[in-house]
């Protein structure tokens, strides 16, 4: 789940964490909005599920977000307080009780996706934290999600590997290669990465090359878009421009220099 700066009026309020090292392969960060000040806010597809608790007075609600095909409005409430978990590619199906498959481009109730009795509780410690100490919300979170861990989780299979090499490669992976390395048939793969994932894998590649992009053209270092197209591992400016248009909505030279809140983790952060 993506989501700009302009989500919340007070740069202050925007709090990003690591996860602490044990969790780090199963989250990517964790992010906190207090005194949202919009309606809406854009989501760009990422490859991650996020799993977003919306509180303040009158008690809390929970969401499951899954993996997003395109750009996407995600309706919030004026006023109140956001704290979200993005998970890692392939990792939800140690904590969710849903495939990936079953959650792309959907919005549930993340009362449906957890274990009976866990939700609650956690979103009442995380609500008090935030009120008092925003970190101690992060910590509150963390201890939910060691208890789902408890039955320790399996090493990491096929579908998790294809993600890090992906990843590794900034998108410019073929599958048949891949899929050679693991010791595996390129359908078997294909087959488990949209079963893991919630999308096909060459989707995936295409996300993560979009941003490399981004990353690339919000350092401010490469005014020349050919040379970011080169770089990021397209074919030229124009097949940049078309990924652009179809996963970001807009074009490279459009793209937003500032940092996007929910997905990059350059934001203001605490030190875990």
């Amino acid at each position: 789940m993506d989501n700009t700066a302009d989500h919340c009026q007070a740069p202050g309020r925007l709090l990003l964490q690591r996860p602490q090292p044990a969790l780090a392969r199963f989250v990517d960060h964790y992010w906190l909005c207090l005194d949202n000040g919009d309606s809406t806010h854009p989501v760009l597809p990422d490859g991650c599920i996020d799993l977003v608790l919306e509180f303040g007075p009158g008690g809390w609600r929970g969401f499951g977000y899954g993996c997003t095909t395109q750009p996407t409005l995600v309706p919030c409430v004026p006023g109140r307080h956001y704290l979200g978990i993005r998970l890692r590619p392939a990792q939800h199906q140690h904590f969710l009780q849903a495939s990936a498959a079953e959650l792309t481009d959907r919005c549930e109730d993340a009362r449906h996706l957890l274990p009976p009795g866990l939700l609650g509780p956690l979103a009442d410690q995380a609500a008090a934290a935030a009120a008092a100490l925003p970190a101690d919300a992060f910590a509150a979170v963390e201890r939910g999600l060691h208890a789902l861990l408890a039955h320790h989780p399996a090493p990491p299979g096929p579908v998790e590997q294809m993600v890090r090499h992906i990843e590794a490669a900034h998108g410019a992976l073929r599958i048949d290669t891949l899929a050679q390395q693991l010791g595996r048939s390129p359908r078997q793969l294909q087959r488990l990465f949209l079963e893991q994932v919630g999308i096909p894998a060459k989707f995936f590649a295409c996300i993560v090359r979009l941003h490399r992009a981004r990353s690339l053209l919000a350092s401010g270092a490469h005014a020349d878009l050919a040379d970011v197209a080169a770089q990021a591992g397209y074919a030229d400016q124009s097949h940049m421009t078309r990924e652009f248009s179809r996963l970001a909505g807009c074009s490279p030279a459009g793209q937003s220099a500032r940092v996007v809140f929910l997905q990059d983790t350059k934001a203001p952060a605490f030190a875990h």
